[in-house]
């Protein structure tokens, strides 16, 4: 149970190494604007402010969408390989038990041992 809950649980060999700086720094920004537009004085400054970053915003949501779809496709292709390579295996194990039965002796004794 202790090395299924460390499988699991553990960040070792999920690429988060990949994803932590980019997490770490959208958190700052989001974090530090929410500071600012809570703690602001001047509305009118915030809207054009928040006008400008939601342009920034669209546009990087865009890029990053792009990215996740090619990934996602690159990792059902994977999938969908993996499972011919199964279906291919499977395929194998039977031809071969079926051909041991044929090349065994016609006697049960032998052929159900």
């Amino acid at each position: 149970l202790a090395a299924w809950t460390v499988d699991l649980l553990g960040v070792n060999s999920r690429g988060l190494q990949d994803i932590y700086i980019p997490m770490l720094i959208v958190a700052l920004v989001a974090s530090s604007w929410t500071a600012y537009i809570m703690n602001s004085e001047n509305d009118a400054l915030v809207c054009s402010e928040t006008a400008n970053m939601q342009d920034a915003f669209t546009l990087l949501v865009t890029a990053l969408s792009f990215v996740l779809v090619f990934r996602l496709n690159r990792s059902a292709t994977r999938h969908y390989e993996a499972r011919q390579l199964c279906g291919w295996m499977m395929i194998h194990c039977r031809n071969l038990a079926m051909s041991s039965i044929a090349s065994l002796h016609d006697q049960p004794v032998f052929r159900d041992r």
